[in-house]
């Protein structure tokens, strides 16, 4: 199938890279969670349209030090923190990547790639899940943490295994990508407010995130999977976002 091109320069193929850190995923399921925000510009939009994804880092994987700086943010945080880049730059514990984008395919949540590449995301990488985020100006914002939830949990609330379960605001096939009702910024909201029960703010998006998701139409019901990783592997020919 030839390459998909970019949709008005906005969004692109998914790329992947791997890092792993033992300790981060062994203590994944464990113990409670940092939740942070990422946010790129996209490349040739002169910073004016923003693709955003949350990354679900493990306490286990922080140094004492980091844990007690992250936790005194947490006392007085509204809302969301920037975190500065000479902290998060230097902090390579592994998370779990959460991102979305079109795709030429039809199953649930195949516009969330969750292979080894975004399981494994050591928090000072400067990469998304699409090809045309200008990662050099990645910024970074802590938002909470998981609570009970590890980012499997998470993830299998999003996206239910179970095809009679209903999936969370939408099932995330990159055949329901809209780039003005259903984006990449749609999804870090549902993620962060009807999953985690956090804010779905978010830090200067302008016109990439005009939609306020309301959890309704995400499954109230605790769901009781146990987690076998999925794995959604499309072609990078064949993804594409608009955010």
């Amino acid at each position: 199938m030839p390459r998909i091109h970019y949709l008005l320069l906005l969004c692109g193929a998914f790329c992947s890279s791997s890092a792993v850190s033992f300790a981060a995923e062994a203590g994944e399921d464990t113990l409670s969670s940092y939740v942070f925000l990422q946010k790129f510009p996209l490349q040739n939009t002169s910073n004016l349209i923003f693709h955003t994804e949350v990354l679900v880092c493990p306490r286990v994987g922080f140094g004492n030090n980091e844990q007690d700086y992250l936790d005194r943010i947490l006392k007085n945080l509204h809302d969301f923190v920037e975190i500065p880049i000479d902290w998060w730059s230097n902090q390579k514990v592994n998370c779990r990547e959460f991102g979305y984008g079109g795709a030429v395919c039809s199953e649930r949540c195949c516009g969330s790639p969750h292979t080894s590449a975004e399981t494994r995301y050591p928090l000072n990488e400067r990469r998304a899940v699409i090809g045309n985020a200008d990662t050099s100006q990645k910024s970074l914002f802590l938002y909470g943490t998981s609570g009970p939830l590890s980012g499997v949990d998470a993830y299998h609330k999003l996206c239910p295994p179970d095809a009679d379960h209903p999936a969370c605001w939408s099932n995330w096939a990159g055949t329901d990508y809209n780039p003005l009702t259903n984006n990449c910024n749609t999804f870090t909201s549902t993620l962060l407010h009807c999953v985690f029960g956090l804010s779905e703010k978010k830090p200067n998006l302008g016109p990439s995130d005009m939609i306020t998701v309301t959890c309704d139409k995400c499954p109230a019901a605790e769901l009781s999977f146990l987690a076998e990783e999925p794995q959604h592997n499309i072609p990078t020919d064949r993804m594409m976002e608009v955010s």
